[in-house]
């Protein structure tokens, strides 16, 4: 049996399909931050100009023969991907990846509204006003509901950057997506022709469907490769400060015994019979030991170590350090939650106050003291340049002395104790604050 190729003539009107593809792009460009350009009422216009260039383009462009409906749907797709680099502040990639997804939704949306309603004898009765509202009706259920969706997948989770074969995977999936959902419209006999126009929709809409959940489930995907990529690099820096803090209390118990030795050798030196030399000698061995005894003592040993292997890179770089410690608060803290704590903290204090330009500028003063039912940690030193913040959080770059993972791993080590981590910068002054409740529970394990 041969196959007669048809002129392209789906039955849901161009207007209804224009909608759905503006609301599907107006929907991912909600869910982040708009450019400078595109904010207030310049948004407004935009989105105003888009809505009425999509509607007018793909009315004026309807029943064209396939060869044309083809590159119609190509530039209908390209309006929809302008619109969202304008508006969203995004990359380009991120922008092309949230115009398959606002495309997938709007074939979805327009199919499944239109087999509620446009395939009824019920809806063709109705005066034009009805319809175009109770098509509106299920567009704003259908995209308020898309809304709340993405704000689960999308908004708040953690993705790597995404990369030209994310986008390029996405696209695919879509096309095959648009080509099986349409192919019964192209095609009046054969195997995948389906008859009646009401048939014709359940099949695109069930196809639509099962392509967007695609989509999402890819989402999901990269984000969960995401997290475990995240928490590979956390233990990472986990596992390094408490390497460092072990190193840190082997050095000082080396120090301390040669400290006790030593304090046995100046008794025996008390007995040397010339005055002088006797003098000279023990006056050299108590400067000696003076240079080693700790000088930070905050109550908690396992801070004492953290900090006390943290001032040599202090005093190389120049750096003034004050602490007014009770360490006694922190005492329930594992020794591996100190160390994120208070070693990733210092690290990256160390670091941004050694750019600091003037010597006198640089300093850090931290703290831990009670306030009411709980017990703040807050570490401040000055910075040369202030970081960028995204979600309450100093952004990462490859000359920034904000390491991602170590501020993150911040956060999460003051969640486990049912606490929470804030950071801020003003003034040329960078601020960590912790704030845990005072009866520390730890919610797993350490």
């Amino acid at each position: 049996m041969s196959l007669l190729l048809t002129t392209v003539e789906p039955d849901i009107p161009r207007i209804y399909t224009a909608l759905a593809e503006w609301a599907a792009c107006l929907v991912f460009i909600l869910l982040f931050k708009r450019r400078d350009r595109a904010g207030g009422w310049r948004f407004a216009a935009i989105s105003a100009g888009f809505l009425i260039l999509q509607s007018v383009f793909l009315v004026a462009t309807g029943g064209a023969r396939m060869i044309w409906w083809h590159i119609f749907m190509l530039a209908a797709f390209l309006l929809m991907f302008a619109f969202i680099f304008i508006c969203a502040d995004r990359s380009a990639t991120d922008c092309l990846i949230l115009t398959f997804l606002s495309f997938q939704s709007a074939e979805f949306a327009a199919s499944f509204a239109w087999q509620l309603f446009g395939t009824g004898n019920i809806f063709h009765v109705l005066p034009l006003p009805a319809q175009v509202c109770l098509i509106l009706m299920i567009y704003a259920l259908l995209f308020s509901l898309l809304y709340y969706i993405c704000t689960r997948i999308i908004r708040g989770r953690s993705y790597p950057e995404l990369r030209p074969k994310d986008a390029a995977f996405c696209g695919l999936l879509v096309l095959l997506t648009f080509t099986l959902s349409n192919i019964s419209f192209m095609l009046s006999a054969g195997p995948l022709a389906v008859e009646g126009i009401g048939a014709l929709h359940y099949v695109r809409t069930i196809i639509d469907l099962c392509g967007l959940c695609a989509l999402f489930f890819y989402l999901i995907h990269l984000h969960e490769q995401a997290v475990r990529e995240e928490m590979l690099e956390m233990e990472h820096v986990l596992r390094l400060q408490y390497s460092q803090y072990r190193n840190y209390q082997e050095s000082i118990d080396l120090i301390n015994r040669k400290y006790h030795d030593l304090k046995h050798e100046i008794a025996g030196l008390r007995a040397e019979t010339d005055p002088a030399a006797r003098e000279a000698w023990i006056s050299a061995m108590e400067k000696e030991l003076q240079e080693y005894r700790p000088e930070t003592d905050t109550g908690n040993p396992v801070l004492n170590t953290i900090i006390a292997g943290k001032e040599g890179r202090m005093n190389r770089s120049g750096i003034t350090f004050t602490c007014v410690c009770d360490g006694q608060l922190i005492e329930v803290l594992s020794v591996r939650d100190i160390c994120t704590l208070f070693g990733n903290a210092l690290d990256n204090a160390i670091e941004a106050a050694a750019l600091v330009e003037d010597p006198s500028r640089r300093f850090i003063h931290l703290t831990v003291s009670r306030k009411k039912d709980f017990v703040m940690i807050q570490m401040r030193n000055t910075c040369a340049d202030a970081p960028a913040f995204e979600d309450g959080m100093p952004v990462s770059a490859k000359d920034s002395s904000f390491h991602g993972f170590g501020v993150k791993s911040i956060r999460q080590t003051a969640r486990k104790y049912g606490g929470e981590a804030a950071f801020s910068c003003s003034d040329g002054m960078f601020c960590v604050s912790v704030l845990l409740p005072l009866s520390i529970q730890t919610t797993c394990n350490s």
